[in-house]
């Protein structure tokens, strides 16, 4: 079933920003990835032109993929995780991702954006979105991309468990530290997340240490910079790198 007749590059800001840009070509087939990429790719329906999209991010899509499905019904949209398309990649290595895997939509990071997107400043359809997300994409006071949905992290436990044991329930990343090696004297794994993929490492880490990264005034401007390529990584990060280094 041929996919459609155009390409657009779909680039996501890591609060959720995306971006258009179009390139040439045509899908003809859907070909699985290696056994350790994700993929969620639904059956063919006929009649339908496939729109392959490749997500680097690791969010719940469902609901932008039910949305297109709604608001194209001649068009099925379908989606697959591709790790490699969300590293700092120049314009030509997001355009040979769409190429090589014949993808009509890349989902990347929102630094290609400027090179890679289409201006739509203009349009009127972005009125429908608040000034502060719409700030927080643009460019040089232009905007080339639309606000995605997101996902929180955040730690859940077992209620029960620590009733029956009674452990009280940490107030602090350090408490929830300590605690670690009496829950693990139990036989109970303390901790249990997904590190497949650095950047959910990376989410991990940011929600333990959120107060110290974003509390202040100071860390969210510092935050806004980062953003926008003004500051520097790995200073802002300090809290993370320091908490992953700590022993539990």
């Amino acid at each position: 079933m041929k996919s459609c007749h155009f390409r657009w590059a779909l680039l996501a800001l890591f609060a959720a920003a995306g971006t258009l840009a179009s390139c040439g070509g045509v899908s003809q087939n859907i070909t699985l990835k290696e056994d350790d990429k994700i993929t969620t790719f639904e059956a063919p329906v006929s009649g339908k032109q496939i729109v392959r999209i490749g997500f680097a991010m690791a969010m719940d899509w469902e609901p932008l993929i039910a949305a297109l499905n709604a608001r194209f019904p001649t068009k099925q949209f379908i989606y697959d995780f591709d790790v490699t398309s969300g590293v700092n990649l120049s314009a030509d290595g997001i355009n040979e991702i769409v190429k090589k895997s014949n993808y009509d939509f890349v989902v990347t990071n929102f630094w290609n954006a400027p090179s890679i997107g289409a201006d739509i400043s203009g349009e009127g359809f972005l009125n429908n979105y608040l000034p502060t997300t719409l700030s927080a994409i643009a460019d040089k006071g232009h905007i080339y991309g639309l606000p995605l949905p997101t996902s929180a992290s955040g730690i859940f436990y077992n209620k029960t468990l620590f009733q029956e044991k009674g452990w009280a329930m940490p107030s602090s990343t350090d408490d929830l530290i300590a605690l670690y090696p009496t829950i693990a004297a139990t036989g109970i794994r303390p901790f249990d997340a997904c590190f497949k993929y650095e950047s959910s490492l990376a989410r991990v880490l940011e929600g333990m240490v959120y107060d110290e990264l974003l509390s202040s005034p100071e860390g969210m401007e510092w935050y806004s910079n980062l953003l926008e390529g003004k500051a520097d990584f790995a200073s802002y990060a300090t809290p993370m790198f320091t908490l992953a280094k700590t022993p539990s």
